[in-house]
């Protein structure tokens, strides 16, 4: 789903533990980001951005990405 200022949607709601994640397609792009609750990185986990298991069709690849993103394990359901 792309959002934007062109785009028929301006946001995203998606209930808490749900996985998600974010590519911006221009620069200066701004992300408002609300949780339910205060960030705890104990609490923090994820996958790898390109996971094979998720078959993801990213539109181009990342130019930057955490150093956190990037040590994210491979889904092994």
């Amino acid at each position: 789903m792309e959002l934007g200022p062109q785009s028929e949607f301006q946001g995203l709601y998606l209930p808490s533990g749900y996985a998600h994640g974010y590519l911006s397609l221009e620069d200066n792009s701004q992300l408002i980001y609300a949780m339910d609750k205060p960030f705890s990185s104990n609490d923090a986990s994820g996958y790898l951005w390109n996971d094979k298991a998720f078959e993801i069709p990213w539109p181009t690849p990342p130019r930057l990405i955490s150093e956190k993103d990037l040590s994210w394990e491979e889904f092994k359901g």
